[in-house]
């Protein structure tokens, strides 16, 4: 079954699982926010800084920490979801 799925049947065609595979890769996807999203930053003594993510449609609201927010803001469509990994990994490190 594996060799039968995997041969195109016509050589022609184009290879679904190649096409499948490069739609669902989210690796070159560029994340946006919503305009119903909103980020507010809590700057706080002591060092117990927070911000708040809120889906202002669904009134969904998620505390974050500050290293979080900062990749949420880098939700603006000019980056690919790797590229923002690389800079989250660069954050951490």
């Amino acid at each position: 079954m594996a060799e039968r799925v995997d041969e195109p049947s016509d050589g022609g065609r184009a290879d679904v699982w190649a096409e499948l595979d490069s739609r669902l890769d989210r690796a070159g996807w560029r994340p946006t926010m919503g305009d119903w999203v909103e980020l507010r930053r809590f700057e706080l003594p002591w060092n117990n800084s927070y911000a708040v993510v809120g889906n202002l449609r669904d009134l969904l609201y998620y505390k974050l920490t500050p290293a979080e927010a900062d990749l949420v803001d880098l939700f603006d469509g000019s980056r690919t979801l790797a590229e923002i990994a690389v800079e989250g990994a660069h954050g951490i490190l």
